[in-house]
């Protein structure tokens, strides 16, 4: 029996009772170490069958077809992770370089009719001869690479700047290597030069390795690092700042609600639902905050909730209405008249469980056979069980 883990995900208290921070548990089994081999041992043994399976029927297309089905149908394909693939594309030529070429060109060049210097740079004959319509190219200087620029195309994931965000770096890297026309060996330089700052530990043990090799080394790395809780922490610590429209803070709010929860993903939507909520309610000033969550309160009571786009709707048009300027900022999630965001954003069902009889006549209806008393289904409800005699209605698809 293989393990099972769930994840929830939602708004708990934080440090004291008025403030709430987004939170993910995980609830898993203890795992089965015995159960685990024996299924591995089994998927094993059953893809070697098939496998000889499949090699028998070859000359049989229609059998074969019907073995790469059960194929995927009982996932028997091998997964092989491949390892990442980068290349920097470096073609820069260092004066040292050209000067080899022409000593080893046959027949031989004069080094200075197939160089030219204009200011401070200088340039070769990339293809053609000198004076007859050559295409002319920069030659490269490793001396001119500035350490400061290599820095400024790194990628944070945290404020301190120690965890990289290296798949966006390298990136980065090689746009700059192409247009200052690094080499391999200055491009390995300045790997390991920014190697050296944020794990100091590996810089020894990639000295043997080439631009490349060191590029895929941090991919890895990358490939194994869980952002999410680094993303989670700027939301914590994401505020809305003084003369700060809120059209430019819930913009900047986006970028990382994208990076957590990716809109394209149907699972996620829930999620950024109650984010966004608690952003619209918290970053804005209690004078908004306070009557609008009253309003939300009231449109619960009635089984009426606001969605998304009402709630953002009226505090934008408050915001404009009133001219809103802050004067300090306001922090994601903060607590708000002491009361709980937590009790006013809810995901997308409710339970209602107390029915009157004086809005919601009881009627006669057959179950099995059978004529009761029972309240007639509300639109938009759906019975928690078919066969059993129930007073409680599941209200799907509204927010509140």
């Amino acid at each position: 029996m293989s393990s099972k883990v769930k994840t929830l995900r939602f708004l708990t208290p934080y440090k004291s009772p008025t403030s709430f921070r987004l939170t993910e548990q995980r609830m898993s089994a203890p795992f089965d170490y015995a159960a685990f081999k024996q299924e591995y041992n089994l998927h094993n043994t059953v893809r070697q069958i098939f496998t000889a399976l499949q090699n028998v029927t070859a000359a049989d297309p229609q059998t074969q077809q019907a073995v790469q089905t059960l194929f995927g149908r009982f996932n028997l394909n091998e997964e092989v992770a491949a390892d990442p693939v980068f290349d920097f594309e470096c073609v820069g030529v260092t004066v040292q370089d050209y000067t080899q070429q022409c000593a080893a060109a046959q027949p031989a060049r004069n080094l200075m009719d197939w160089m030219q210097s204009r200011g401070n740079r200088l340039y070769y004959v990339e293809a053609g001869q000198p004076n007859q319509n050559a295409v002319w190219a920069e030659l490269t200087r490793p001396e001119a690479s500035d350490p400061a620029v290599e820095n400024a195309e790194l990628i944070f994931l945290d404020p301190s700047c120690t965890v990289v965000d290296w798949r966006a770096s390298l990136t980065n890297l090689k746009r700059l290597g192409r247009d200052c026309r690094y080499t391999m060996a200055m491009m390995k330089t300045t790997l390991l030069r920014i190697i050296a700052k944020v794990m100091p530990e590996q810089t020894p043990l990639l000295q043997d390795k080439n631009a490349n090799e060191i590029a895929v080394f941090l991919l890895k790395m990358d490939g194994r690092l869980d952002k999410l809780p680094l993303y989670r922490q700027q939301l914590l610590a994401f505020q809305r700042k003084p003369l700060e429209e809120l059209t430019s803070a819930l913009a900047r709010l986006t970028n990382i609600v994208d990076k957590m929860h990716p809109e394209d993903v149907p699972e996620n939507v829930a999620l950024r639902d109650q984010i966004f909520r608690t952003a619209l309610i918290s970053l804005t000033p209690d004078s908004i905050a306070i009557p609008l969550i009253e309003d939300i309160k009231k449109a619960k009571a009635l089984c009426t909730p606001m969605t998304l786009v009402e709630i953002r709707g009226v505090v934008m048009a408050a915001e404009t209405k009133g001219n809103v300027v802050l004067g300090s900022p306001l922090n994601f999630g903060r607590p708000i008249n002491n009361q709980s965001l937590e009790s006013i954003i809810h995901l997308n069902s409710m339970r209602c469980d107390i029915f009157s009889g004086k809005n919601f006549p009881m009627t006669f209806m057959e179950k099995k056979f059978t004529w009761i008393r029972s309240w007639q289904h509300l639109p938009m409800a759906t019975p928690l069980m078919e066969d059993k005699v129930h007073s409680k209605l599941l209200i799907s698809n509204r927010y509140c």
